[in-house]
């Protein structure tokens, strides 16, 4: 028997955006209450179901505007990159280490994304010292 390899493995990454607007229009929460941003740590296949961009405009017919950051652990086969060329409050992140991680976190937490914030950080830990 022979399969779809997509049938198999491609994630819709997407239902959770659904899943958040379900809540809202079904009454069980409002849009106050849904997370303000969605991290998606991806292997960079192709995605079934909506792009991101029609993930977006989805979830802002109800009037949530969540950011979308993606970190990217493999090397891509399809590029998410294009993908987030066009989608507000879209971000990708590639690489596999932990300074993506911390970077992504610490980002979430200053509601900012920023490499330089992260870079400040690093420079003023305590763990770390400039060598003279």
């Amino acid at each position: 028997m022979e399969t779809d390899p997509k049938e198999v493995s491609s994630t819709d990454m997407f239902a959770s955006v659904e899943y958040f607007v379900d809540l809202v229009r079904n009454g069980r929460c409002t849009v106050e209450e849904l997370p303000e941003t969605l991290l998606y740590i991806t292997d960079n296949e192709y995605n079934e179901g909506k792009t991101p961009k029609e993930a977006v405009s989805f979830a802002n017919s109800i009037g949530w505007k969540p950011k979308l950051i993606f970190w990217g652990v493999t090397t891509m086969s399809h590029s998410i990159k294009e993908d987030l060329k066009y989608t507000p409050n879209g971000l990708f992140i590639g690489g596999f280490n932990e300074s993506c991680l911390s970077q992504i976190l610490d980002g979430i937490n200053k509601d900012s994304i920023n490499p330089e914030d992260e870079l400040w950080s690093i420079y003023n830990d305590i763990r770390y010292s400039i060598i003279n």
